[in-house]
């Protein structure tokens, strides 16, 4: 399957590998050394890098991970902290940290953290384990968090703008997950921020869903700009010229994360599966991880840019064409 065939070519773009962390090379009771757990450049690097309280929480859940690390024994290789809140004197982040034993076995945990503000600083006062699972030290940790594909809190796909409430899409609720270490806006998405980020991603998926079904461009401008909206029209092109429209069948966003957020900026990741019909008839089934940018035009939202950070055998090969829907 070809999903998205392009999104290998996007990878010297700009965009990131959504999933990117940061490297923890030592053991519990040594100096963090901090790199990139994930191949390709970070998320809109010419912004600033996360101060003040971003950075604090970025240090008390490193100081988490290392002695983590040194009460297991273990080598804390690296790990990916998510803000899942931030209210007042209190936080919570999600917390993929990646483990290497002694015998070389390879770990990852996800843990969900609840920290406070002390003075200056914060510190983690509760923990909780929601997953773990063995470890080949590649690919992004997130992508293969089975946790992250539990049917949860899906509600069916609208866009109003467009007039489209497709059955074949469904939704979970956009979560701020935003990642510690990479570039962030001064100020957190308002509630209304993220409700319209949230519509936007509905509505961009459910118009490409529809126009690579009925190969017709329809709203795909006023859902995708720049660099994406040109490859759909080429992905139309194409599928017109050889009569391949895409037929889905079912297809479920498990889990929607803002991972970046720069005002008039940002990127969701969808983790996303889809049962669909080949040009053969065949009936296939594939899950995958999107990573999408989105920029604040005067006419609201649009996906300026898209890269499938799917791990492992998380993307599969295939007949399915340049198609994140």
């Amino acid at each position: 399957m070809r999903l998205w065939a392009a999104a290998a070519a996007l990878v010297g773009t700009g965009l990131p590998l959504a999933l990117m962390g940061w490297a923890l090379a030592s053991r519990g009771d040594g100096p963090a050394q901090l790199d990139d757990v994930c191949q390709g450049p970070p998320a809109y690097s010419e912004a600033k890098a996360p101060a003040g309280e971003l950075a604090s929480l970025q240090k008390a859940v490193e100081r988490y991970a290392l002695r983590l690390a040194r009460e297991e024994g273990a080598t804390a290789v690296g790990h990916v902290p998510l803000l899942w809140s931030l209210a007042g004197p209190r936080a919570e982040v999600r917390e993929y940290l990646r483990l290497r034993r002694g015998s070389g076995q390879g770990e990852m945990r996800a843990y969900h953290l609840a920290l406070e503000r002390k003075g200056e600083g914060w510190r983690v006062t509760a923990a909780g384990e929601i997953a773990v699972w063995p470890d080949e030290g590649r690919g992004c940790p997130m992508a293969l968090d089975p946790s992250a594909w539990r049917e949860e809190r899906l509600t069916a796909g609208v866009c109003p703008p467009l007039g489209l409430a497709e059955g074949e899409h469904s939704f979970a609720p956009l979560q701020l997950a935003l990642r510690l270490g990479a570039p962030q806006g001064e100020e957190l998405p308002q509630p209304g921020e993220i409700e319209a980020l949230a519509g936007a991603v509905q509505c961009y998926f459910l118009a490409t869903s529809r126009a690579l079904a009925s190969l017709e461009e329809g709203g795909l401008a006023e859902v995708a700009a720049g660099g994406e909206l040109a490859r759909l029209r080429q992905e139309l092109a194409l599928r017109r010229q050889e009569r391949a429209p895409l037929l889905e069948e079912e297809a479920r966003h498990h889990r929607l994360l803002l991972i970046q957020w720069l005002g008039d900026r940002a990127v969701v990741d969808s983790y996303f599966s889809v049962r669909f019909l080949t040009a053969a008839g065949e009936e296939l089934e594939e899950r995958h991880v999107y990573s999408l940018a989105l920029v604040r035009t005067e006419a609201g939202w649009r996906v300026e840019n898209v890269l499938d950070v799917s791990a492992g055998e998380a993307a599969a090969s295939g007949d399915m064409g340049a198609k994140a829907s």
